[in-house]
């Protein structure tokens, strides 16, 4: 108890002390939810020195799995280091595969594929069933959102698959078994339906894990509720989740408040509260309190700063023209925050929509600001991303690797055109180094194939070394053989591109969805006028209150300063005016540039 006294504030102390009965937290951004997680866990351990039942504590990335570990390690007793499973929804579901899945058909050395492989396979059933004109990745997409509880495709997502949609479902989860590959959604929809048809597996999962935290509940799908649903125990479990329901930016991926309301119905949950802010300053407080009060789905909490050692402060520039705030940025960059001992890996510039970084990616390039794009959308579908992925996937020994590898190449030796990776030789590698490290076979495989003076001076050399340095830092992560760093690299690439570059002293460019779990001294808000946020897409209704959570969610980022930017003109010419989340917040003390 001493040592929780010493570590929590008077909001955590009582809920990491109680270890009685379910608890959902709602916990604001900079509350110190991962600070309450560790030291009850660890209070939990050590006031439970001579049981056997094992703590699962599931978050919603590796990286933060691995961050948990860290900062549990010094809070776990020495008789207790076996008592402690941390790990992702995801990373879960695939042991329980792995170890159980031949009971419903699928064997134990399956491959998971990521998306770009998933849309493949849908373009084939596409073709087999001789259906024309339609987009796989798109249809890949109403595909993962129809397997979900809440959302079916209407006619306008269907995009012409004449009635035939349930022909293509069941044709996909045959092509996928027959190939012995996992979907994403699979490793939760899978695991859920092993426990459900088997009651002596049920029963074992039960037994083993009658503790259950669950970090960012918020970002969960209603899915993945029904897999804790198996998990858990009436009888003899309980379970703690940290959520906030201001955070929700994820609703595209099922993620929405329903989650939250039902996790605390269906376990009868207690409900705290962590509203004390230990990042940023009242100031900027003040005006994310102020935005957020007018969504309507929300438990009525205000967040109050618990930092007094500064002061925040909250800017708004208007500029004429994309170009302009562009230019804007990047003088403010090099004029106000570089003369405030600020570097320029403490910046980051936070988008709605990525073209609205381009611009401004211009402009710092002009002025020689170090930059990096965090999550650039060319880099994550580039053929170098998928080379690397296909050669670790090679080297495991997946079903069709040589095959894909192959393909990979043949796909950047038509986009540079005038030089060639050779596929056979891409293969004899991975092949051949099936045993080795993880660094041992990306050092060979580069140098092997002489990528780095191939790809010189093309469009490529970029995204190699980004995605170089998304390899090195899941090996960073823990990656202990080739097999599970292709594994990784499919399941996390996006978080762990966000680490691997995040550390970098450099202008960090991302979007909002990006950034969320970071923060900054500094943040800059582009774009933030009509259309532009809320995001006004073609033919799809906006959802206000999410767009609301995603401003809330960008503001939440700084620890000093908060430069919103705004367009008198769009890059058509077109006239806009102010975003209405400006009117919101305009009471807040807020500052002109």
């Amino acid at each position: 108890m001493e040592i929780l006294k010493k570590n929590l504030n008077e909001e955590q102390l009582p809920i990491a002390s109680d270890l009685t009965g379910n608890v959902l937290v709602i916990a604001g951004p900079g509350s110190g939810k991962t600070r309450l997680i560790v030291h009850r866990i660890g209070y939990e351990l050590r006031q439970s020195p001579n049981e056997q039942y094992k703590i699962l504590c599931l978050t919603f990335t590796n990286e933060a799995a691995k961050a948990l570990r860290e900062r549990l390690a010094p809070n776990i007793p020495s008789n207790a280091k076996n008592r402690i499973r941390i790990g992702n929804f995801h990373q879960f579901g695939q042991s329980l595969l792995s170890s159980y899945g031949h009971l419903i058909g699928i064997n134990r050395d399956f491959e998971v594929i990521d998306e770009d492989d998933a849309a493949d396979i849908v373009e084939r059933v596409l073709d087999t069933l001789s259906i024309r004109n339609v987009k796989a990745r798109d249809l890949y997409h109403v595909i993962s959102k129809a397997r979900g509880h809440v959302h079916q495709p209407n006619q306008d997502e269907l995009m012409g698959t004449s009635g035939r949609f349930n022909d293509i479902l069941k044709l996909y989860a045959r092509t996928k078994l027959e190939s012995n590959v996992v979907d994403f959604d699979d490793l939760i929809e899978l695991p859920t339906v092993l426990l459900r048809r088997n009651e002596h597996v049920k029963a074992i999962i039960r037994d083993v894990y009658r503790s259950i935290y669950v970090d960012e509940l918020q970002d969960t799908s209603l899915s993945q509720l029904d897999l804790l649903k198996e998990i858990y125990c009436p009888a003899s479990s309980k379970i703690f989740g940290v959520a906030d329901e201001d955070q929700i930016v994820y609703e595209w991926r099922d993620a929405r408040l329903a989650t939250i309301t039902e996790f605390k119905d269906d376990f009868g949950a207690d409900v705290k509260f962590l509203v004390l802010n230990h990042r940023s300053p009242q100031e900027i407080v003040e005006v994310a309190n102020t935005l957020i009060s007018n969504n309507n789905e929300r438990y009525q909490k205000e967040l109050k700063s618990a930092v007094d050692d500064r002061h925040g402060f909250v800017f708004l520039h208007v500029a004429s023209n994309p170009a302009k705030e562009a230019e804007f940025i990047a003088n403010y960059i090099l004029n106000d925050v570089s003369t405030k001992g600020v570097a320029f890996g403490q910046v980051a510039i936070l988008a709605r929509v990525g073209f609205a970084l381009k611009p401004i990616k211009r402009a710092l390039s002009k002025y020689e600001i170090p930059l990096v794009y965090v999550g650039d959308p060319e880099v994550r579908s580039s053929p170098i991303t998928r080379l690397l992925k296909a050669a670790y996937s090679c080297a495991a020994g997946r079903p069709d690797g040589s095959g894909r590898l192959k393909a990979t190449c043949h796909n950047i030796n038509e986009t540079i055109g005038d030089v060639e990776v050779d596929p056979d030789l891409a293969v004899q590698v991975a092949t051949t180094m099936r045993n080795a490290r993880p660094y041992d076979f990306l050092k060979k495989f580069l140098s092997t194939l002489k990528l780095s003076e191939t790809l010189a001076g093309s469009p490529l050399e970029e995204q190699l070394s980004i995605a170089v340095k998304v390899v090195n830092q899941a090996i960073l992560s823990g990656a202990r053989n080739v097999s599970e760093l292709s594994r990784m690299l499919v399941l996390e690439w996006n978080h762990l591109e966000s680490v691997a570059l995040s550390g970098e002293d450099c202008v960090k460019l991302m979007s909002i969805h990006q950034a969320k779990g970071l923060e900054f001294p500094v943040v800059f808000i582009p774009r933030v006028e009509e259309q532009m946020f809320p995001y006004v897409r073609k033919n799809s209704p906006v959802n206000e209150e999410e767009e609301r959570r995603l401003m809330f969610v960008a503001i939440t980022r700084a620890k000093s300063e908060v430069v919103m930017s705004l367009c008198q003109l769009d890059d058509f010419g077109r006239r806009r005016l102010p975003s209405p989340f400006i009117d919101e917040i305009s009471e807040c003390k807020i500052e002109g540039i």
